[in-house]
């Protein structure tokens, strides 16, 4: 055995076992409808036709697509995958007795009931987009835009972004401190770059977006006619917003995303907003300066609300308003055209997921903010210079994706 060799089949070794942690075996108490999961180490991923040497993803993972196909209800699949269909059938066996109505403790009653609800379709259609009103109601109450700092801390309150974001970080200089941080923020599509991107998908995309905006109009109850132009109008608006956001690739760099400074100097960038009320509506402690990521951004947004006539401010708003809303909580009409946008159009998923496991997410969800103070962030993404570990997987982007049936 040579060297290079041996040194190459450490080296395999060392990686599969990384690759390969063991997983919980499977139990016999486990239901029939519980998913199995895979050995720890299972060697049916393994491709031996690939040399590790220079290919080992396909060496490691390469006889995975096989054996696992991408499922009809996902964009992509992997073995963190597996594991968590494992863990949200065992989630949805407790949610259902937790909803069943037998003695509970308090808790356990309120994820009942959370779960239940969400499970309901019936009364979600019933209910239509009722439960919006009082907020739609606000934005039409608006009478100039002096009044917009306080509807944009209300905003933040409950998770939309309207324009820009707001939230909490560690401070990138001192890891003692947490500090308040407004960024970049109010675009429908995923980021600025869908925004100017060239070339004939691009183009699609941003037809199918701005027809999307439309249904969700018409769907609320507007003609045809003035959806459409409703719908132009708040592609300009965001396309705009676009052209002052950065893009991803340099948001990457910490130092293009740290900015200190007063309030007062953000008052002097952005004097549009009356950012002390705006402070107040949040609910923010008392704050003496922030984080603006980036001051470009808030100067051409800015610009943008001064030369915006107050009725396309308060369409925007709307939009914004049902953008943010989860679409489980919404009618089945609502459900169905974002998933057909977002999901199917975007990424390419043939099919929604069921209603349980959805549901199942949400509560698991719902728990996990509970589990946090208050003043965590709100909105907050992961930076996407977080790396992203990608073990035995299947991802195609959605023009070369072909629908295959789940499996077994």
């Amino acid at each position: 055995m040579t060297a290079r060799t041996s040194a190459c089949a450490a080296m395999v070794l060392l990686l599969l076992s990384a690759l390969c942690t063991p997983l919980a075996a499977q139990t016999s108490a486990s239901s029939a409808k519980t998913p199995a999961l895979p050995p720890g180490l299972d060697t049916r991923f393994i491709d031996t036709t690939a040399d590790p040497c220079v290919d080992f993803a396909q060496y490691a993972c390469g006889n995975f697509t096989k054996l696992y196909p991408i499922p009809n209800d996902r964009s992509g699949y992997g073995t963190g995958a597996i594991v968590a269909d494992y863990t949200e059938t065992v989630l949805h066996t407790m949610l259902e007795t937790a909803a069943a109505g037998a003695k509970h403790t308090p808790n356990e009653q309120k994820v009942g009931d959370f779960y239940a609800s969400c499970i309901d379709t019936a009364a979600i259609d019933k209910e239509g987009i009722k439960p919006l009103q009082s907020e739609l109601a606000r934005i039409a109450a608006l009478k100039s835009k002096d009044e917009l700092p306080e509807l944009f801390g209300h905003y933040q309150l409950i998770n939309d972004t309207a324009w820009f974001n707001f939230f909490e970080q560690q401070d990138f200089k001192d890891a003692r401190k947490q500090i308040a941080a407004v960024d970049q923020g109010g675009l429908g599509l995923p980021e600025r770059d869908f925004y100017f991107r060239t070339g004939d998908v691009a183009e699609k995309t941003r037809t199918q977006y701005v027809q999307h905006i439309t249904n969700i109009f018409k769907l609320m109850g507007e003609p045809e006619a003035k959806a459409a132009s409703d719908a132009q109008k708040i592609m300009q608006i965001e396309t705009a917003l676009a052209r002052v956001s950065m893009d991803i690739t340099s948001q990457r760099d910490p130092k293009n995303i740290y900015h200190l400074m007063p309030v007062s100097q953000l008052a002097t960038l952005a004097p549009g907003i009356a950012w002390d009320r705006f402070l107040k509506a949040a609910g923010t402690p008392p704050v003496s300066e922030l984080n603006v990521t980036n001051p470009d951004f808030f100067k051409g947004m800015n610009a943008l609300l001064a030369s915006t006539d107050l009725e396309t401010l308060k369409t925007y708003l709307r939009w914004q308003l049902v953008h943010a809303t989860d679409s489980l909580v919404l009618p089945k009409a609502f459900d169905d055209e974002i998933f057909d946008f977002y999901r199917r159009k975007l990424a390419g998923q043939p099919e929604p997921r069921a209603r349980w496991k959805r549901c199942a997410q949400a509560t698991d969800g719902a728990l996990a903010r509970l589990s946090v103070r208050s003043t965590s962030p709100r909105n907050f993404r992961p930076p996407a210079s977080r790396p992203q570990f990608r073990w035995c997987m299947t991802s195609k982007p959605p023009w070369a994706r072909k629908s295959t049936p789940s499996p077994g």
